[in-house]
């Protein structure tokens, strides 16, 4: 994605123009497409969405995440007006020059351990997070220094905490991280 925006920053020769896209839906692609390439299996999704966040190391570019109103049955979310109005965000934030709108969703910050709890960091939360319905975060998992995940379980205060009495030496947290995602989290 970063040589495709550089190549036609390069060709068309409008400097860093702005440059936005939206996250790749929620869907079983690895199953609905028989993809049994590099990167096939359970974390297929998560690594794409990864390379796609990292794309907004580029200047002037950014990212609609789509987590929460995707459908995973259908590889197209349904519901495009959502989908339009977070792209419309950034441009107005960032063209325009709108300081009172929250032009994106979520994006991780940074990780610290605190003895037997993992704290995470967002920026662009809004006015802050939120499960979706009001129950319990769900699809949170660590991982020790074996890097092997296990079930965590989570509370949102201000940012993230991580918790799991199973796993001493935390070194790694993952939400959402699976081959369809989840809509647990969403500004």
């Amino acid at each position: 994605m970063k040589a495709l925006i550089n190549g036609w920053r390069e060709v068309w020769k409008q400097g860093d123009f702005p440059f936005y896209f939206v996250q790749l839906a929620p869907f079983n692609y690895t199953k609905r497409f028989n993809y049994r390439g590099p990167g096939a299996g359970q974390f297929f999704l998560p690594r794409i969405w990864e390379a796609q966040t990292a794309t907004l190391a580029l200047p002037n570019t950014g990212m609609a995440v789509i987590t929460d109103i995707g459908n995973l049955r259908d590889v197209h979310p349904r519901n495009k007006q959502d989908v339009g109005r977070r792209l419309a965000l950034w441009a107005l934030a960032k063209d325009y020059g709108r300081d009172d709108v929250t032009y994106s969703g979520p994006l991780y910050k940074s990780m610290t351990v605190e003895g037997n709890t993992i704290r995470l960091t967002f920026d662009h939360v809004g006015s802050g997070l939120t499960s979706r319905d009001d129950e319990p975060l769900t699809w949170f998992q660590i991982a020790g220094e074996d890097q092997e995940f296990v079930e965590a379980n989570a509370t949102i205060v201000n940012q993230i905490f991580y918790r799991n009495t199973g796993v001493f030496e935390y070194r790694r947290a993952a939400h959402n991280f699976s081959v369809t995602g989840n809509k647990a989290i969403h500004r």
